[in-house]
């Protein structure tokens, strides 16, 4: 089971306190593959999920700037209370949670409103049985809805994201008989998304479908637990990465495009690392890494170099 389906549990389960993840995500709020590095990502949708004491702090961003805020509270591992916040921090509703003589939530929603027009928040859970499905999660108000359905060991089987009163987004995971996740198929808008995942939970094959063509594809290849390769086509070009292992540790990898080789680098230390940029298939520039920080430049003309740049200079 991938750690992306372990955060689909988030309304279920509780984590280790103290640990802040970053994840690529939908308008929806529901975390995809893992951002590298903290902080959100520049472009699109980005969620960081931050876990302090008995909270569990959800922040969504857009375009690196954050949007909303909700905060799970829970009580002997139990959901108590969610509350959300608008990217000023006012609180916009608080739903809180009680449970009958068989464990089942009931949700009772107060919702704090400057507009008392604008309609109240509202947050369900409920058991239903049709199809395999055990539980239902309903969260929105007047025209827009977030509804997640759950097999019977808390897994995702489908989300539906209403817009409006309009499907802008929805989620089918497929499951084998164990439950292990096969696929996943993603609807936003007019553009499909499809992920593949083998025996261990990881993505082997991701593709994505616009007005019935494939417009990009993204194979991986592992080894063991390490992943080995990358194949990337869209665009009119393809583009490979290929990483090389050391027992658990990396190595070095390359870069490709077309054929043509972009980068190489090797990882001298647990915090260096050597990187070469190539222009038409010559080595063009040489940087010495440690962390972040350029210690070092060398450029390079057929091989050799010919002019130096230190850090600071």
């Amino acid at each position: 089971m991938t750690n992306t389906v372990l955060i689909l549990f988030f309304l279920l389960i509780s984590h280790l306190a103290g640990a802040v993840d970053w994840y690529y995500t939908t308008g929806g709020g529901i975390p995809g593959l893992a951002i590298s590095g903290p902080g959100p990502a520049n472009s699109g949708w980005s969620l960081s999920i931050e876990h302090a004491g008995n909270r569990e702090i959800h922040t969504l961003y857009y375009d690196g700037e954050r949007r909303t805020e909700t905060q799970f509270l829970r009580d002997d591992g139990k959901l108590v209370a969610r509350e959300e916040f608008d990217n000023q921090g006012v609180l916009i509703f608080k739903t809180e949670y009680s449970y009958d003589t068989e464990g089942n939530p009931r949700g009772i929603t107060t919702t704090v409103d400057a507009e008392p027009s604008v309609a109240p928040h509202v947050a369900i859970d409920m058991a239903v049985s049709p199809d395999g499905v055990e539980r239902r999660q309903l969260s929105g108000s007047d025209k827009d809805w977030l509804i997640t359905d759950f097999d019977i060991e808390g897994r995702p089987l489908h989300q539906t994201v209403l817009s409006d009163g309009v499907v802008s987004d929805e989620t089918l995971w497929i499951r084998g008989e164990d439950g292990e996740l096969k696929e996943k198929r993603q609807l936003v808008g007019d553009m499909a998304i499809h992920t593949r995942f083998d025996a261990e939970g990881r993505i082997v094959e991701e593709f994505t479908i616009q007005a019935g063509s494939v417009t990009s594809l993204r194979v991986n290849t592992w080894q063991g637990g390490n992943l080995i390769r990358v194949e990337e086509k869209g665009a009119g070009k393809l583009t490979v990465r290929t990483f090389n292992w050391v027992g658990n540790r990396l190595n070095s990898e390359t870069h490709h495009v077309d054929g043509i080789i972009i980068s190489d680098t090797v990882y001298t230390s647990a915090t260096a690392h050597t990187e070469t940029l190539y222009q038409d298939g010559l080595a063009v520039l040489r940087i010495f890494w440690d962390k972040d920080v350029r210690i070092r430049e060398e450029f390079l003309r057929d091989g050799e170099v010919i002019r130096v740049r230190e850090a600071g200079s």
